[in-house]
């Protein structure tokens, strides 16, 4: 059959895309609605995809490697561990709606996935880290952000936060962005003889962090539209709110998702 035919090409062709190729080929005038018809009685479903990154072979190696040596991680050693992350959060919903038809059951596979870039314009930038215990401060970063200035993040804020929560010989976790492996950063970090978590690339479903950035964007989205300044201020507000309880639970999934990366080899798993 000729739709399920090009459906297998690309899980994100559109209607209109099958319209024209059904007229250019066949000279058949069909609706959308007998398409989106057709799709719906062969048992696709039509969705949002997941965004995730793309996982290429080397990473997907030594995210299996990884997150087996992540299973031998005690709990005492687990609660020693601050999660960092930048996140962006958009001022409008900038990123314009695409749609992946695909069977039950299919979500998860990689063609159904829609790749993720790093962050873009249109939106508000911010540094923050976890605990077992609690949250840091949250900077914001006003522009695209150096090695040098994310050292002075760390310079003002990595020691201040584990002295808060009585966090002896911390385990710092950060992901391999360009700005956090730079030579800077690198060399401050092994100057004050911080312990370095090894994090396998494009791992964002390893990162207990990555709950968190989510949990804000699900409430900031009953806000609707808000400025610049609004946005920071609701920002903030979340992020203070976030207690004791609700870090544990993410950082007790922490195995949990290890587990679901080793079984899958180092390919993407439904977090």
């Amino acid at each position: 059959m000729f739709l399920v035919k090009e459906h297998a090409k690309d899980h994100f062709i559109t209607l209109p895309t099958l319209q024209k190729k059904l007229l250019d080929k066949f000279k058949l005038n069909v609706s959308q609605s007998t398409l989106s018809r057709f799709f719906k009685n062969n048992d696709f479903i039509t969705n949002h995809p997941l965004k995730k990154p793309l996982l290429r072979g080397v990473n997907i190696e030594k995210r299996f490697r990884l997150s087996k040596k992540f299973l031998g991680i005690t709990d005492d050693q687990l609660k020693r561990i601050i999660f960092s992350d930048e996140s962006k959060f958009n001022l409008i919903n900038s990123d314009g709606a695409r749609y992946v038809r695909y069977l039950p059951g299919k979500k998860h596979k990689t063609s159904n996935i829609l790749p993720t870039v790093k962050h873009g314009g249109g939106s508000v930038m911010v540094w923050g880290a976890i605990s077992y215990y609690g949250v840091s401060d949250l900077v914001f970063i006003e522009d695209k952000m150096t090695g040098g200035e994310y050292k002075t993040i760390l310079a003002r804020h990595l020691f201040k936060f584990a002295r808060k929560h009585q966090i002896d010989d911390f385990i710092f976790m950060q992901d391999n962005d360009p700005k956090h492996t730079s030579s800077i950063v690198v060399y401050y970090l092994d100057e004050i003889e911080v312990n370095l978590l090894e994090w396998p690339p494009q791992s964002p479903d390893l990162n207990p962090i990555e709950h968190i950035w989510a949990y804000i964007k699900r409430k900031l989205a009953v806000f609707g539209k808000l400025n610049k300044k609004e946005l920071k201020e609701r920002i903030l507000e979340i992020w203070h709110s976030i207690d004791a309880n609700m870090l544990q639970n993410y950082f007790n999934s922490f195995h949990k998702r290890a587990l679901e990366v080793y079984k899958a080899k180092g390919k993407h798993t439904h977090y």
